[in-house]
């Protein structure tokens, strides 16, 4: 719904290094996840009301949330040593049947090297990543074709850590909430 991916089982450790590597990316960042439904959530994190609130008002759709993680649950490497992980359920059928398929969560990184424009279509995943990855699943271009909004819901203040298609003004005012 938002920008290409790169999906992985989470537990798997090979294949969380495997994403860092072919992305470049620096292992002090967090890898966010996508998430079939509300039950997977509780069992991957604890949701406090604001956080809560954020997901019944945007979920499905492009909000990133970031909340206290339960710990020995979700892997230090997805999380990069932090107490909080970034969650989301996308609002796109399809992509909900693959996590679904694999447990009901999934890697949910851009499907780039870090750094560079997150892709709407395959092509530039094709040149940048090519044979590096398993498989590119074409689903024409996404139809927002911009990043999720991440927000740090886990405690106060609340952040913005990341514009995208969510703005500032829409969040503060559907959820009644001050952030920084």
């Amino acid at each position: 719904d938002t920008v290409y991916g790169l999906g992985c089982n989470p537990f798997d450790e090979a294949a969380i290094k495997k994403i860092f590597e072919v992305k470049k990316r620096d292992l002090g960042k967090p890898i966010p996840l996508l998430v079939s439904d509300f039950k997977v959530v509780e069992k991957l994190a604890y949701v406090n009301e604001a956080a809560r609130k954020a997901m019944e008002a945007f979920w499905p759709g492009a909000l990133t949330i970031l909340v206290k993680v339960r710990r020995n649950v979700v892997p230090k490497l997805i999380t990069a040593g932090s107490d909080k992980v970034g969650l989301r359920i996308p609002n796109c059928k399809a992509t909900i049947k693959l996590i679904q398929a694999i447990g009901g969560v999934i890697t949910g990184t851009s499907a780039n090297i870090s750094g560079e424009d997150a892709p709407s279509t395959v092509d530039p995943i094709i040149k940048q990543l090519g044979e590096k990855v398993d498989l590119i699943l074409d689903a024409g271009k996404t139809p927002i074709s911009i990043p999720s909004t991440v927000v740090d819901l886990s405690e106060e203040p609340f952040k913005i850590v990341r514009e995208g298609a969510i703005s500032r003004e829409v969040l503060v005012k559907k959820l009644n909430i001050k952030v920084v």
